[in-house]
């Protein structure tokens, strides 16, 4: 029997395998983000091309947008064809991917899918877990597909930072590692360096930042220090000016400024090459709002969402230790959240980090599923909207109605009511933690 049920987990796992190679193959054959990485990284060991501007990588609108740190990590996918470094750059992301889903599986205490363990048992535990597994699917599915088609960067940088959230209070300085070389390579994950400070999780916080520090100077090994530095001034200029263009992308942001924008703002006439990328995509809304007030209304609700974020971490800090597992791992999912609707610009293969708040969201919805009241009544609704929303998003057929609602900023209702439902959920699992010492006092 042993030697059976070895054999069994022996199988199943070269089955595993097997797939996780075959999927990263198929997502490998038409990468549209990854040959940007490979070209710019041959510009850089042989000279052939500028690193920043237009005509870097495969040229505008799909030009090199990442400090040079990132192209040195990644040199060592220039050994290798082209489509065999795209599929292994897709396999290494599913086996992240796998590695994560399990890390947070067991942070939030949800009981692990017996996979070696035979049908039955698999099918029992998706029956009873079905709402944490369906909510995940529907909220993050997509954006996740998305991404891995696309050979972005943007999953394995989510992959760093969830890291350095689940190991901050128990492994600060490796925390800090993962959260300070996913700034250097990409700079929002800097969003949660106040978050930590605000948590008194003081130690992840500079090492996150002497991180960074470092690996933004490692390619002065290369360079030269006057190189790096230029090569740096290049990067942010370039983004700086990228920055500036507000409503005038290539593509419908799903940030809260870029659905400001469509909404709201005074149309001016695109560029050319930003319009033709631009056809096709309707234009909404009364075109209103001046630039210039455009611009101070959008500070403006950044500066009270990033400060109500902040004062609700604060306000949770003490009561930590009384907060379920859940509840801390939903006040995460709405930074995340938060991150999503801050951004400057989100395009939809930027949403694989719903991953986590969309996790967060089941195995609340999943513990919560028969408890009464009106803000885990509320917090439910809100959360099954964003599932259901999000999941029919993909299934409404035609690439004209797909653009009307990247337009429209469908994915960003869907993290709007995503994060009011975590929110809600915090809210709920708060008030039950105040109230557990009282309960306590009572006689029996």
């Amino acid at each position: 029997m042993k030697r059976n049920g070895a054999m069994a987990k022996m199988l199943i796992r070269g089955g595993m395998m097997a797939g996780i190679a075959g999927a990263g193959y198929l997502l490998g054959r038409h990468p549209v983000d990854f040959p940007v990485y490979y070209r710019s990284a041959e510009n850089l060991l042989h000279g052939t091309g500028p690193l920043y501007g237009p005509k870097s990588g495969l040229g505008w609108p799909m030009y090199y947008r990442y400090p040079p740190v990132f192209l040195f990590i990644f040199l060592p996918m220039i050994l290798l064809p082209l489509r065999w470094a795209a599929s292994l750059w897709a396999v290494g992301k599913i086996a992240a991917l796998l590695g994560l889903l399990r890390w947070l599986r067991q942070h939030a205490g949800l009981e692990q899918l017996p996979l070696y363990e035979g049908w039955e048992k698999i099918a029992a535990w998706l029956g009873r877990n079905w709402r944490a597994w369906m909510l995940t699917l529907l909220l993050a599915g997509t954006y996740l597909l998305v991404e891995f088609r696309y050979g972005n960067v943007e999953f394995f940088i989510f992959f760093l930072t969830a890291l350095a959230l689940l190991t901050a209070d128990k492994r600060p300085w490796a925390a800090g590692a993962a959260m300070g070389s996913a700034i250097a390579i990409k700079v929002w994950p800097l969003f949660f360096i106040p978050y930590w400070l605000v948590q008194k999780k003081n130690r992840a916080a500079a090492a996150g930042l002497l991180a960074a520090l470092l690996f933004t100077l490692l390619p002065a090994g290369y360079f030269g220090w006057q190189g790096n530095e230029h090569a740096l001034w290049q990067w942010a200029g370039q983004e700086w000016q990228t920055a500036a263009k507000g409503g005038t992308l290539w593509y419908p942001s799903q940030s809260l400024r870029g659905v400001m924008d469509r909404y709201l703002a005074v149309r001016k006439p695109r560029p050319v090459q930003d319009a033709a990328a631009h056809k096709g995509y309707a234009e909404l809304g009364c075109g209103c709002v001046s630039d210039q007030a455009m611009h101070a209304l959008w500070i403006g609700l950044e500066g009270l969402g990033y400060g109500a974020l902040l004062w609700g971490a604060w306000k949770m800090r003490d009561s930590n230790r009384e907060l379920s597992e859940e509840s801390r791992l939903c006040m995460d999912g709405i930074a995340i959240c938060g991150l999503a609707l801050l951004s400057p610009f989100i395009h939809i293969e930027d949403l694989c980090v719903l991953l986590w708040p969309a996790i967060a969201a089941g195995v609340w919805l999943q513990r919560r599923s028969r408890q009464a009241g009106d803000c885990v009544r509320s917090a439910r609704i809100c959360l099954w909207s964003a599932a259901i929303t999000a999941g029919v998003i993909p299934l409404i057929p035609g690439s004209a109605a797909q653009r009307w609602l990247q337009a429209a900023g469908a994915d960003c209702g869907v993290v709007m009511l995503l994060a009011l439902g975590l929110t809600l959920a915090v809210v709920q699992g708060s008030a039950a933690a105040r109230q557990k010492p009282a309960t306590a006092a009572m006689p029996r």
